[in-house]
Order: C-alpha cells, then sequence, then structure tokens
C-alpha cells in the first residue's frame, strides 16, 4: 500500500511538473491581459503605466511563490533590491514584454520570439485606444 501511495505521489509530482512546463497561454482582450493556467495572472489595461520590449530580464535572486527550472520561471520572484515581481519566462527565447502596473512588475515572453513581438504591437496597439 505505501508502494502504491509513493508511485502515485511521484506521478501526480512527474505530471505537474510537466504541465508546467508547458507554454503559457497569453489572451489578450479588449480590456486586459491573462496569462497561465495554473499560475494564471490578469493585468488590466487601465492599471498599466508603461510597456517595452527588451532583451534583457530582471535578475533574480530567490523564487518566493511558483516554478524555476532554470530556463523556464514562473511565478513570483525575488530580486537582488526585495522587490516581487511576476514572471512568466523563457529566458532562452528573447525578446520579453515587461509591463510597469500598478501592482509592480510584469515580465513575459512566448518560446516563440515573432509571437512574443505579435503579443508586444497588440498591447502596445491596445493602450493607445
Amino acid at each position: 500500500m505505501t508502494q502504491l501511495i509513493l508511485l502515485l505521489a511521484f506521478v501526480f509530482i512527474v505530471i505537474f511538473i510537466l504541465v508546467l512546463m508547458i507554454p503559457s497561454k497569453v489572451k489578450i482582450s479588449s480590456d486586459s491581459i491573462k496569462i497561465g493556467k495554473l499560475l494564471k495572472v490578469g493585468i488590466f489595461f487601465h492599471a498599466i503605466e508603461d510597456v517595452r520590449l527588451t532583451t534583457q530580464y530582471p535578475k533574480t535572486i530567490r523564487r518566493v511563490h511558483g516554478f524555476d527550472s532554470g530556463d523556464i520561471k514562473k511565478g513570483i520572484f525575488e530580486t537582488p533590491d526585495s522587490r516581487k515581481i511576476r514572471l512568466y519566462l523563457y529566458q532562452e527565447y528573447p525578446p520579453f514584454i515587461e509591463i510597469i502596473h500598478r501592482g509592480g512588475l510584469f515580465v513575459f515572453n512566448s518560446p516563440n520570439s515573432d509571437m512574443t513581438e505579435q503579443q508586444f504591437n497588440e498591447i502596445k496597439s491596445k493602450l493607445k485606444k
């Protein structure tokens, strides 16, 4: 019985990690951006102060809440100056979209650089309205 419980726990953990490694779905609507499945986050356009496309992602010192496999970071992370920021990053696939909003800094990208640039352009066009 104990072996069965351990096996089921192992299978659950493996499935959970595989789900977190799947690229996050980005949905841009008329009033907000929603990203993720398990660690879902939403930002309303009216709360956005600035948005930039960059090739550098913020340096982090530790994961506060979320997932960090080295190349993939999803969740809340702490910076060297003790700020808490939200990341949905595929570090090996720049560029990155930085959104500065009332709640802080949010950085994300897609594992496809063309898709990231399309998402950035769509966000910028929605902010101009």
